[in-house]
């Protein structure tokens, strides 16, 4: 990458992040906006209301809110949305109605029969694994939104996102599976946005947006679905050939852990109450996810607490310290194990270069950080040290409860040769299009395999967690790790 692509991708990054996607003032033309105060004064009103003909009666900023926006509002507590008869020919509409900060938004849609929605059919119990309910559930989505195509967008630890499931209508429109996206592609205030709504619907890019009346400063839209579509996400849109889609945040622990996003090549519209069964579905996977979660740590616990039950078998038979060490090695996945006990370091599995270590205690020092992971120690600790290792899950110990205390355990990765499959070469995600102020994202998502080097396997998500927990148990037990034994 030259030097002018580094500062077109940087500020095209920094042109997304910047963007304030909540305040654009416009709104998607399928449906209408009404916004009132606590007052039950209209503060905003969307350009196409009238249009709407909802009750045929004209509404305007400032004017007061009449008697059936107020019982919009009270009938909304019993649920997301109503359904409400509202038209001079008899029409009705779906309301979403959302309250939020001391105001209250109305997004109207002009009610959309579709076929009844059934459950999610519930699954056989081997398909009670987040691997195999995923497939499940994304065949059930497809079918149920009549997209033609829907993924399972993962976001790994670095931001990147990668399709680990993908249902196709046609086999002519490709396979986006097993591909991967830089995190630039969604920025982090998408992302935000995302955790705080169930979903994001964008009906047709190419419609033009509705203008919002009343004060442009006060109008938050975090909230509102109806939201306009940044001009960089529609230009990328247009650059995929979708017209319009629909995603759905898969949130664990409070986190945006992936999307589930649908995609077609025509407009395409799936009405509000479609759109809240299907949160309803992926909430019962999440259930799975989080059960499936909350076994292996617990058997990963569970493991560490029978090498941990007695200190003093701990220092006293080998084979049990041995197995902690093993039971380690396999559940964290390393070619190495490293206890820094500052005069000195003992090693389970491979010999390390001390260089390296000694380099490694400074960075664990400098960041403060208990946990320290990465695939890359060339990126991420700035050095030039040449080792077979590339990757390390380093976790800092507290040494104040006594001399044999150890300082740091690391537990390190060989360098791999790592060949990653983008959807397009990730080093250009940014064009010029008109002008020096003018900027879009890449044109290009054929498959770019990018052969890395300087890079270990990539860590599991849960890795992190099972240092702190590692932690905890040292630091219950007085942070006493018994010496690692000879190895035979």
């Amino acid at each position: 990458m030259g030097f002018q692509d580094v500062q077109t991708q940087n500020h095209f990054i920094s042109t997304c992040e910047n963007e304030q996607l909540h305040k654009s003032g416009k709104i998607q033309g399928h449906g209408a906006l009404l916004v009132v105060d606590v007052n039950q004064t209209v503060t905003h009103i969307s350009a196409n209301f009238s249009q709407f003909d909802i009750h045929g009666q004209p509404l305007s900023v400032a004017s007061a809110a009449p008697d059936w926006i107020k019982e919009l509002a009270h009938s909304a507590s019993k649920g997301p949305y109503v359904v409400l008869r509202a038209g001079t020919k008899g029409s009705y509409f779906d309301v979403n109605v959302i309250p939020f900060n001391d105001s209250v938004y109305f997004e109207f849609y002009k009610h959309q029969d579709q076929f009844e929605v059934a459950d999610l059919p519930t699954p056989p119990a081997e398909v009670n694994k987040p691997q195999l309910y995923r497939k499940h559930l994304l065949n059930w989505v497809q079918k149920v939104t009549g997209h033609q195509r829907v993924m399972y967008y993962q976001f790994a630890a670095n931001g990147d996102g990668v399709v680990t499931e993908e249902v196709v209508t046609d086999k002519e429109l490709g396979s986006y599976l097993d591909l991967r996206y830089p995190a630039s592609d969604i920025p982090q205030i998408a992302r935000n946005l995302y955790v705080q709504n169930g979903w994001r619907q964008i009906v047709d890019v190419d419609e033009p947006d509705q203008l919002v009346y009343g004060n442009y400063q006060s109008l938050d839209l975090t909230k509102v679905d109806l939201r306009s579509v940044s001009s960089v996400h529609k230009q990328y849109m247009a650059n995929m050939g979708v017209n319009s889609s629909v995603s759905f945040a898969v949130v664990v622990a409070g986190q945006l852990s992936a999307l589930i996003t649908c995609h077609s090549l025509a407009r395409r519209w799936v009405n509000l109450p479609t759109l809240e069964h299907i949160r309803l579905q992926i909430d019962r996977y999440l259930v799975v996810l989080q059960r499936d979660r909350s076994l292996r740590h617990a058997m990963y616990q569970s493991t560490c607490e029978v090498h941990f039950a007695s200190r003093s078998s701990m220092s006293s038979e080998e084979p049990t310290i041995a197995a902690l060490f093993g039971t380690l090695k396999r559940e964290i996945g390393c070619d190495a194990i490293v206890v820094d006990r500052g005069s000195l370091y003992e090693y389970y599995g491979e010999s390390v270069e001390e260089s390296l270590l000694t380099a490694l205690e400074k960075h664990m020092a400098k960041s403060g950080q208990p946990v320290f992971v990465t695939d890359s120690l060339l990126r991420d600790m700035d050095t030039e040290l040449l080792s077979s290792f590339a990757g390390v899950a380093a976790v800092a110990l507290d040494p104040s409860s006594g001399q044999q205390s150890p300082r740091a355990i690391y537990f390190l990765r060989k360098e791999s040769q790592i060949n990653i499959t983008w959807a397009g070469n990730p080093n250009k995600p940014a064009e010029l299009t008109t002008g020096e102020a003018s900027y879009a994202p890449r044109r290009s998502f054929s498959k770019w395999v990018e052969r890395r080097l300087g890079h270990s396997e990539s860590w599991q998500e849960d890795t992190r967690h099972k240092l702190l927990y590692l932690r905890r148990m040292i630091s219950h037990k007085g942070g006493l790790i018994p010496d690692i034994p000879p190895q035979k």
